[in-house]
């Protein structure tokens, strides 16, 4: 009931934006999975999940096995890489074409963003989301990124993507670009195929999420496409810069076994556990960071 004071229609006002929040973030993320929600491991968990968000500046996303950029026919543990050289060293990237090919590990301010690339790595069938969601969350930051190349090229006439109405050029970008998959499947994924979910041919395969520390490196030059959900290091990201590691909860020990057995001391908690903690996030946080 209104009582028709000013302060309780502020106190109205503020639940009806609480309420509008909330279903936003279910249609993102989904509803409060109530066998999480309830689960004691999880709820003793969350001082700790909370700490670790705190701390994280940006995240990175991959997966457990990649193909060999120098032999596709090897599939190489990119885990026990991270392991063996002490954390995340930089590698050919072609995907912004206004600074050409260069070194870098990419990161991103959102969890979201990084967590969908990481989905890709896992076997085809699997997913975190649905079909519907994530179309929904693919299309909330690539759509945007089309426009953007639009409006950079035909209204501002900004020459670095203006080069790209060059045939020769053009297609030399799409034959880089096709590579995007290489890294997990063997056999190029159509584009419908990253609604449903993991597209990689690797048996065995799945995503891994690392969260990264602030000032853990200079950020590099970006292009206008890229640079609100993506920053770029063409320095190496040390392990004693990570926050945290998420992987899927059936991984979870797999993944702190390993850890141990290097004698690197970085928390690991399942991503389901990551995704149901960020679900009491603002919207914005969860998709921008």
């Amino acid at each position: 009931m209104i009582d028709g004071n000013e302060n309780g229609l502020s106190l109205i006002g503020e639940s009806d934006r609480g309420l509008t929040e909330r279903i936003k973030v279910t249609t993102v993320l989904g509803k409060p999975n109530d066998a999480i929600q309830f689960s004691p491991e999880y709820r003793m968990a969350i001082p700790d999940l909370r700490t670790a968000f705190d701390s994280t500046w940006v995240w990175h996303g991959t997966g457990r096995y990649q193909y060999d950029p120098r032999n596709r026919n090897t599939v190489r543990d990119v885990l026990q890489t991270i392991i063996s050289e002490d954390g995340l060293i930089p590698h050919t990237d072609v995907l912004d074409f206004t600074q050409g090919k260069m070194e870098s590990v990419s990161t991103s301010p959102a969890r979201l963003y990084s967590l969908m690339y990481a989905q890709c790595h896992f076997e085809k069938g699997h997913s975190f989301f649905g079909y519907g969601r994530n179309g929904l969350i693919w299309s909330y930051y690539l759509a945007p990124m089309a426009w953007r190349g639009l409006i950079e090229t035909f209204i501002d006439k900004n020459p670095d993507y203006t080069q790209m109405l060059d045939k020769t050029a053009r297609e030399e970008f799409s034959t880089n670009a096709s590579g995007f998959h290489d890294k997990y499947s063997q056999i190029k994924p159509r584009k419908s195929d990253m609604f449903k979910g993991g597209v990689s041919d690797i048996a065995e395969n799945y995503p891994i999420l690392i969260g990264i520390k602030s000032g853990s490196f200079e950020q590099s030059p970006i292009g206008k496409l890229l640079d609100k959900h993506e920053l770029r290091s063409q320095t190496p990201i040390s392990i004693e810069n990570f926050t945290h590691f998420e992987v899927p909860e059936n991984k979870v020990q797999e993944v702190k076994m390993l850890l141990q057995q290097a004698n690197k001391t970085v928390p690991v908690y399942p991503i389901e556990w990551g995704t149901e903690y960020s679900k009491q996030l603002p919207l914005k946080k969860i998709l921008d960071g």
